[in-house]
């Protein structure tokens, strides 16, 4: 929670200095990142203590510091670029990030039954995937 407040906080100064699709990028690879390293690093060791350390210092900071500016560098991205009128264009983009929340656990959890619970790679690269395909549409939505 910390993180992500320093994170919202960093992001209008980021604006200026790196541009809003920049930012996006970083956030990105942060989020990217924080996963990657808890799904690899997060198993490697037997205390429950430096588990959690690790989880916490190093993916969950990464992760907070990249999810705190997605959401509102989105919305402005859409509200500044779309053709469409700016109220209509951030409820499609809301209805489809709620749709997003509701089926990512049902998908996660399907994926989870059929591979025994061996999906922490595949979550890093779902997470992924997600990304780019936001990406993609971003730019699509600039064109």
């Amino acid at each position: 929670m910390v993180m992500m407040t320093v994170g919202r906080f960093l992001t209008n100064s980021a604006y200026s200095v790196l541009g809003k699709q920049k930012v996006l990028q970083l956030a990105g690879f942060f989020i990217f990142a924080g996963f990657f390293i808890s799904a690899m690093l997060g198993g490697m060791f037997e205390s429950m203590t430096v588990k959690v350390i690790v989880n916490f210092l190093r993916a969950l900071v990464l992760v907070g510091l990249g999810i705190s500016c997605m959401v509102p560098t989105i919305y402005s991205l859409v509200g500044a670029k779309s053709k469409t009128p700016v109220g209509i264009a951030l409820t499609i983009l809301s209805s489809i990030s709620f749709i997003g929340s509701l089926i990512a656990p049902l998908l996660i959890g399907a994926i989870s039954q059929a591979f025994n619970n061996e999906i922490r790679l595949y979550r890093g690269r779902l997470v992924r995937a997600l990304y780019l395909a936001n990406d993609y549409i971003l730019q699509s939505i600039q064109e």
